[in-house]
């Protein structure tokens, strides 16, 4: 991403060692950030630097979000095979359609303007993995838990980077296919994994989610009960996937549909029962919040690469618009029209909340996906 814009995709090679990010920039100051869009646990995917143009320079970066987010789980926490256009792929085709960037956990840290650990691993479960002929496998998801890269060895220091919140969403390898592991064995364990996670991260909120297999959710719903119940553990919390995705991505997998779908429902859970909003109070360290005053209601309308924000009938014709991200960079511009609207060109435009409105007016949060 280039100043919050999605702008290049780098397809790694065997042996290349540079790849070119962007030429021609205009000579002012840019952000740049790079984000893994698929997984791979057996090789490391190396950040070596930015070469730059002769006579530039990197700034300080950008304040990170005060707020952060673990997600744990398998290959719906990948986003696997979420951008194809069909369930059926081949290994290189499901590479290529998988994007962590547009999962449901990268849609809800955005949502919470949080930074994100997202330690996806896919055909891994609580006790057993996709497709193993025994209920408990040798090598579950715990059993990789710890490590700083997956398969690869090294411990990671849980000391580093502490979450606000942690959610867990491990159970659908479990019980996909049979021999499912018992309700005691599953429960033994996910109590165990979360004990665990209390280790490392004492009092952090933890959300258990299902994924609307009934066999699983049930179970997950009696964990979390004994969870809040006989441990004491107040906050444990659980919620489900909604019904009837459409699960059109790589191999039966949700696609961007789905994860936008999942993504709204966790986000209205996280803030009913832990108590988080989507304001950008709390957006970045040493930033000043975005005033409400006055706040004016603004309808927008998505229309494929085009956002037409409409405002209220007592904003004049000709009222000057602006449309900033979170970090309070301005993205786009302009006066309210005939119609008291305004047309963004959002291609390439990061998904996550914006703020419309100006000074005067004080501020409305968008959400663009």
């Amino acid at each position: 991403e280039i100043d919050g814009m999605v702008d290049t995709i780098i397809r790694t090679t065997s042996g290349a060692s540079q790849y070119t990010v962007a030429t021609n920039l205009s000579a002012e100051a840019h952000t740049i950030r790079i984000i893994q869009r698929s997984e791979n646990h057996w090789n490391a995917a190396v950040f070596g630097g930015l070469s730059l143009a002769e006579g530039k320079d990197l700034l300080a970066a950008p304040a990170k979000p005060k707020r952060k987010i673990e997600f744990i789980g398998d290959s719906y926490t990948v986003g696997y095979g979420n951008e194809s256009p069909g369930r059926t792929c081949s290994q290189q085709q499901l590479r290529s359609y998988t994007n962590t960037n547009r999962s449901f956990p990268m849609l809800i840290a955005k949502a919470f303007h949080a930074q994100s650990m997202i330690l996806g691993w896919s055909g891994a479960g609580m006790v057993r993995n996709y497709g193993e002929s025994a209920k408990k496998s040798s090598e579950p998801y715990p059993e990789h838990y710890g490590k700083t890269l997956g398969a690869l060895e090294g411990n990671w220091d849980f000391t580093r980077w502490k979450p606000d919140l942690v959610v867990i969403c491990l159970c659908t390898n479990d019980y996909s296919t049979t021999p499912h592991p018992d309700d005691t064995m599953f429960s033994n364990a996910y109590h165990a994994f979360i004990a665990r996670v209390l280790g490392y991260y004492p009092n952090v909120p933890i959300l258990c989610v299902g994924t609307n297999t009934d066999s699983s959710n049930k179970v997950i719903r009696r964990i979390v009960a004994d969870e809040t119940g006989k441990l004491g553990h107040s906050k444990v919390y659980v919620d489900t996937f909604p019904k009837n995705l459409q699960n059109m991505g790589c191999d039966w997998h949700p696609n961007l549909a789905d994860d936008s779908a999942v993504a709204k429902v966790l986000i209205g859970s996280i803030m009913k029962k832990i108590g988080w909003d989507t304001a950008s109070s709390t957006i970045a360290e040493g930033q000043k919040p975005l005033e409400k005053k006055r706040s004016k209601p603004f309808l927008v309308r998505i229309f494929e690469n085009e956002a037409v924000i409409y405002g209220s009938t007592d904003l004049p014709i000709g009222t000057l618009i602006t449309i900033i991200d979170l970090t309070g960079r301005t993205m786009a511009e302009g006066q309210l029209d005939g119609r008291r609207s305004f047309m963004w060109n959002i291609t390439g435009a990061a998904g996550g909340v914006y703020a419309i409105g100006n000074k005067y007016l004080g501020w409305s949060m968008i959400p663009l996906k």
